[in-house]
């Protein structure tokens, strides 16, 4: 059986980074995960959807806080507030410009092989330790994906939709992830 973990995501196009005061690291969601079930997340833009199917096996933590905050509404109407050309589009920032969270990380899983096209991970602040998950995620859209270092939670692949992530006019709001 499938199980979608919807919220409602915005996402805005413009480059602005910013400082990001790092969040407590707490628990793990208490979110029991179903090893028989295939998790899969709809992020529903103004140009079209991106379903991605989340990683429960490889990266149950990350997989799981992600499930928490989109079922709890924490990404509805947020934006897209990062996007780089041949790289990625990066949300679930409440602030809008790369400085807000959820107010609670955890630390998640890390990939061994990087992060190919299409990879669904969080976005983390430069001194936190790899693998921390706050709010901010990020999809890969383009080859510099590769040449990221394993330092970010990847809980994800999109299966469908990766071309309206890649638009030249990218999706400015997440509507429901």
């Amino acid at each position: 059986s499938d199980s979608d973990a919807s919220a409602t995501t915005t996402v805005a196009t413009d480059t602005t980074t910013a400082t990001t005061v790092a969040p407590p690291v707490v628990d793990p969601p208490e979110i029991e995960i179903d090893p028989a079930t295939v998790y899969t997340a709809t992020i529903a833009t103004n140009k079209g959807e991106i379903v991605a199917e989340l990683d429960t096996e490889a990266a149950p933590t990350g997989a799981a806080h992600f499930i928490k905050l989109a079922r709890d509404g924490f990404y509805d109407g947020l934006t897209w507030h990062r996007v780089v050309d041949d790289f990625m589009i990066q949300g679930g920032d409440p602030n809008g410009d790369g400085s807000g969270g959820s107010g609670a990380s955890v630390v998640a899983e890390v990939p061994t092989d990087n992060y190919p096209i299409g990879s669904l991970a969080a976005a983390k602040a430069g001194p936190e330790p790899a693998g921390t998950y706050d709010a901010q995620f990020f999809v890969v859209t383009g080859s510099q994906g590769a040449t990221l270092a394993n330092d970010y939670a990847r809980f994800g692949f999109v299966v469908s939709g990766i071309e309206v992530a890649q638009e030249r006019r990218r999706p400015c709001s997440i509507e429901r992830a």
